[in-house]
């Protein structure tokens, strides 16, 4: 039976054992005590018996994996538990952390994983965040959660509704953003090059300042439709012009055609006639002109005593004539009837205050 000693050296032992490991640290790789060695809590320990190393526990760097450095050095270079670098074998030295002169990878890595200098990959590297945008029921344009901001498309609403019908794809939605294929609006190509600002661009819209157009501003109030607006265009319906017929049969090519404007070669007019004054009525000449004539001109032809009433260059007002030993002799100025005044002599020949 043993004595009371021998229980108190059964009890002290255990202690004495724990203590010694304590004191020596946990088992390191020989020469890695000196670089401050170190093993994270026992719950961390990995399957196989070793540390298992990360950024939870380790403001150093990680060596195969599984064990804490918290000295850096060249040959162990590294910060917040990502796997140590062999500066030396880039041939260069750690400081910091990371290998000098080192170009950091981190292309399709995770943000937050080793960049391949010793240090971390952070946002804006390259690198992928994990983040997942949250814009679901959110404005468009505030914070997605992930530091940016949600987009048309992402789950957001849109406080303005995009206006694009009719409209031609390429132009502004009216909400800041541009009409895309699929919103209503057409790929018609507006055309617009020589019109006035505020003309049909031929594809639903009215040519804008900037489109090729000009700002002149078409004259169409009480013109026939159809005719110049005098800005190289022609007067529409709801412009201001009048849905009138023209009426050109049987008149001369120039002449007016009632609606405003003059009668066009096509429009029934004709164009071969020849003027005929010699005892014309009212001055005109058959073609939709006016006869002019002076005292003296020629009368061959015409059969004596016929009178006639022309425009006379001379006095610059209608005169009635008579055709005497071949001339035509003046009579009177601005005659009474001059319309009336054709063939034989009538009053209509004389002044107004008479013959």
């Amino acid at each position: 039976m043993k004595g009371p000693g021998s229980w108190h050296l059964v009890l002290i032992l255990p202690w004495i054992v724990g203590l010694s490991a304590c004191a020596g640290g946990l088992d390191a790789p020989p020469g890695r005590r000196d670089r401050g060695v170190t093993a994270p809590p026992p719950d961390l320990w990995s399957q196989s018996g070793e540390p298992a190393c990360g950024p939870n526990f380790c403001l150093g760097c990680c060596l195969q994996g599984a064990i804490c450095v918290t000295q850096n050095s060249d040959e162990t270079c590294g910060v917040n538990g990502t796997t140590c670098v062999d500066c030396s074998a880039l041939g260069t030295t750690c400081s910091g952390g990371t290998c000098l002169g080192c170009t950091p990878q981190c292309g399709g890595k995770a943000c937050g994983s080793a960049d391949g200098c010793g240090g971390t990959c952070q946002p804006g590297s390259g690198c992928t965040q994990s983040c997942t945008p949250q814009c679901g029921g959110k404005a468009c344009g505030s914070a997605d959660g992930c530091g940016g901001t949600c987009q048309p498309g992402s789950g957001c609403t849109q406080s303005c509704t995009p206006q694009c019908v009719g409209k031609a794809c390429g132009s502004s939605d009216g909400c800041g953003g541009i009409c895309q294929p699929g919103s209503g609006c057409n790929s018609c190509t507006p055309e617009c090059a020589g019109k006035a600002c505020g003309a049909a661009d031929g594809c639903g819209g009215i040519c804008q300042p900037g489109s090729g157009c000009n700002s002149c501003a078409p004259q169409c109030a009480g013109k026939a439709c159809g005719s110049s607006d005098g800005c190289g265009g022609t007067c529409q319906p709801g412009s201001g012009c009048t849905s009138c017929t023209p009426q050109c049969a049987g008149k001369t090519c120039g002449s007016p055609n009632g609606c405003g404007g003059s009668c066009q070669p096509g429009s029934g007019c004709m164009t071969g006639c020849t003027p005929s004054c010699n005892a014309s009525c009212g001055a005109q000449d058959g073609c939709g002109g006016t006869c002019t004539g002076d005292n003296g001109d020629s009368c061959a032809g015409v059969t004596a005593e016929t009178w006639r009433c022309v425009q006379s260059p001379k006095w610059g007002t209608r005169i009635s004539q008579v055709c005497r030993n071949g001339g035509w002799v003046t009579f009177h100025l601005n005659p009474k009837n001059c319309g009336s005044c054709c063939g034989s002599f009538s009053s209509n020949c004389c002044a107004s205050t008479g013959c």
